[in-house]
């Protein structure tokens, strides 16, 4: 996992940051069905931006993107994939997602 965090962007107070990381993924398998082989990478990043609203109140909205979240088994043209997820376009599994974190202090 990599981050980055950037104080003071824009507008004092404020902070810019971006992460870039990997989970633990498979490299090789074989089992009974003769099924062999592992394309199992997946990547995450995440962008934020922490708005510093008052001296008790900030805002953090956050961007995320998985581009493969399920490894292997994201491709649309994987037999295991279709079992779970049917698609039929080709198109391939991916999550892209929006936070919005308040934090209040006292």
């Amino acid at each position: 996992m990599l981050g980055l965090e950037w104080k003071n962007v824009l507008e004092r107070g404020n902070t810019l940051g971006l992460a870039i990381g990997q989970p633990k993924f498979l490299t090789s398998f074989s089992n009974n069905t003769g099924q062999s082989g592992a394309y199992d990478t997946s990547w995450i990043m995440e962008a934020w931006y922490k708005i510093q609203v008052t001296d008790a109140l900030s805002l953090t909205p956050a961007f995320f993107w998985l581009p493969r979240p399920r490894g292997q088994l994201s491709q649309s043209d994987s037999s295991w994939n279709d079992a779970v997820l049917p698609t039929s376009n080709g198109s391939t599994l991916g999550v892209f997602g929006l936070v919005v974190k308040a934090t209040f202090r006292f």
